[in-house]
C-alpha cells in the first residue's frame, strides 16, 4: 500500500480541508501498541479523531503541467504503519516534492485496504529475519518508483522528474534506503533516518549522495559498526552524518506531534518513548535538511548548501557528527 502527497499549487491557491489521519483498525492498532509502551492506557480514538490538513487547489492546473517535481519514496521503520509518517511527508511536499511512502506488506504491523480488510505482520526482528525481508522492501520501493513514473497514482497536472528521484526512511526503511540506490542508480541519493544498514549496501559502500541522521542517545554499537563500515567503503565528499539533540529512536516520526495533538506528551514516560523536542519543530528540521540535501543530490553534489557545511544558528538541535 502506498499513500501519494504532491504539490497541488502554490501556497495561495490552497483550500484547505481535513482527511483522516489514519483509517479506524490501524488507529486502534497503534492506541494498543502507544498503550504497551507506556504502560498506560490510551483510548483507541485518540489517533482515530486526528486530522490531517490537506490542500484543494483554486489555480490552473495547467500552469502545473510545464514542470516536474523530484519524487522521494519514503520507507517506514519496521513494524511502523507508513501513515505515522504522513506530516512529515506533507512538509516536504510543502518545498516541493513529491513525497510516496510505502508500507510492504507483512513488515508492517498492520495494513489497511480500502474495502476494510487488513493484513497483520508476523514478529520480525532478528538479525538474519532483517537481512532476509530487506530484498522485499528494496523491491517495491523500485517497483512503486517505476509505477509513479508512468503516472499511476498522480493525476495529470503532476508530473514527476524521472531524472530526480531519491530514497528515505527510518529505522529498518532507513536501511532500504541505502540499499535501493545501489540497485536501481536511477535513485540519486538516500537518507536513513536513525536505521542501521542490512544487505550488501553495508559493506560495498555508495557512489551516490547518502545522509545518515542519528537519535542524541547513545546509539546502539551494531548501527555504529555498519554506518562505519558503509563509510569506509564510500566516497566520502558527498556523505554526511548529523545527531539530533533532544531526539530518540520514534523521534524520527509523526510520534512527537502526535503526542503533542493527543496529550500523550503530558504522561508518564512520554519523554522517554518520543523525545523532547516539540512535535512540529522536529517535522521543519527533518524537512529543511532533507530538502538541503536533496536538492544538493539533485544538483549534481558540486556546492554543498550552506545548511549541510556545519551548526547553523537556525537549528541549534542540529549536531554534525566527524
Amino acid at each position: 500500500m502506498t499513500t501519494s502527497f504532491f504539490p497541488v499549487g502554490y501556497h495561495a491557491d490552497c483550500v484547505p480541508y481535513l482527511a483522516q489521519y489514519m483509517p479506524k483498525l490501524t488507529a486502534d492498532y497503534n492506541a494498543v501498541t502507544y498503550s504497551a509502551s507506556l504502560g498506560l492506557t490510551i483510548p483507541n480514538a485518540t489517533f482515530e479523531q486526528l486530522q490531517l490538513q490537506v490542500c484543494n487547489t483554486t489555480c490552473d492546473k495547467g500552469r502545473l503541467t510545464d514542470r516536474a517535481w523530484p519524487l522521494t519514496l519514503f520507507s517506514p521503520g519496521l513494524g511502523a504503519s507508513r501513515q505515522l509518517y504522513s506530516a512529515l511527508a506533507e512538509q516536504l511536499v510543502a518545498t516541493g516534492y513529491i513525497v510516496v511512502t510505502v508500507d510492504t506488506p507483512l513488515q508492517a504491523d498492520i495494513i489497511e485496504y480500502t474495502d476494510g480488510s487488513f493484513l497483520l505482520a508476523p514478529g520480525i526482528g532478528t538479525d538474519a529475519q532483517l537481512e532476509a525481508a530487506l530484498p522485499d522492501r528494496v523491491k517495491d520501493i523500485i517497483f512503486v518508483k517505476n509505477k509513479m513514473l508512468t503516472g499511476v497514482g498522480l493525476p495529470s497536472s503532476v508530473k514527476p522528474d524521472p531524472h530526480r528521484i531519491a530514497a528515505w526512511g527510518h529505522s529498518f526503511g532507513g536501511a532500504a534506503a541505502a540499499q535501493v540506490p545501489l540497485e536501481d542508480p536511477s535513485f540519486r541519493a538516500g537518507i536513513n533516518f536513525d536505521g542501521k544498514l542490512y544487505g550488501s549496501v553495508a559493506t560495498s559502500g555508495l557512489g551516490q549522495p547518502f545522509l545518515f541522521f542519528s537519535h542524541s542517545i547513545q546509539p546502539d554499537s551494531g548501527v555504529i559498526s555498519s554506518w562505519q563500515s558503509f563509510l569506509q567503503a564510500s566516497p566520502t565528499f558527498n556523505k554526511f552524518e548529523l545527531r539530533l539533540n533532544g531526539s530518540v529512536h520514534l523521534t524520527f516520526s509523526d510520534a512527537p506531534l502526535l503526542a503533542d495533538l493527543s496529550g500523550i506528551v503530558e504522561l508518564p514516560g512520554a519523554g522517554t518513548l518520543i523525545g523532547l523536542l516539540d512535535g512540529r519543530r522536529v517535522l521543519v528540521i527533518l524537512a529543511a535538511y532533507a530538502d538541503a540535501f536533496f536538492g544538493y543530490a539533485f544538483r549534481g553534489a558540486v556546492k554543498v548548501p550552506e545548511l549541510l557545511r556545519g551548526p547553523n544558528s537556525g537549528f541549534p538541535e542540529v549536531e554534525f557528527v566527524g
